[in-house]
């Protein structure tokens, strides 16, 4: 809870400056833009090496928990895909050590469009920069004003 308190506060400082905003979220931070995402609306939705819920993840992780049932803040980002109306990038690595890659492909696949992928290449928290680059400059430029 308190992720998504502090997410809403930059964003609350952010919204007094002129522009739209593109919401970023990187592994657990895509929970918080997703929730952010679906609190109010945004110019566009960025997700990187971002896991469909927090509960599967740990059930990956945990299978012999009942982490479904312990776990109080699930950021249910598959659902939440699947809501949000604004243009979202979904990226995400094979060589994701992390965050299996059939995460950032569930999420494409239940994402509502429009919606664009781009295959990063590289560790978790070491994507190479223009496997990012590149996708994130061409989304952003997509966008319409």
């Amino acid at each position: 809870e308190d992720l998504v308190a502090d997410g809403q506060a930059f964003l609350d400082e952010l919204k007094k400056r002129p522009g739209r905003i593109v919401l970023y979220g990187e592994s657990l931070g895509g929970g918080v833009a997703c929730d952010l995402a679906l609190a109010q609306p945004c110019a566009g939705l960025i997700l990187q090496s971002t896991f469909t819920s927090f509960t599967a993840r740990a059930s990956e992780t945990l299978p012999f928990l009942p982490v479904r049932w312990l776990c109080r803040y699930r950021f249910d980002n598959l659902a939440a895909v699947a809501q949000l109306e604004c243009p979202k990038l979904i990226m995400h690595s094979p060589q994701d050590e992390v965050t299996g890659y059939h995460h950032g492909r569930d999420l494409l696949e239940a994402a509502r469009q429009p919606c664009e992928w781009g295959e990063l290449v590289g560790a978790h928290n070491d994507p190479t920069p223009l496997s990012w680059a590149n996708p994130i400059k061409k989304f952003l430029g997509e966008l319409t004003p």
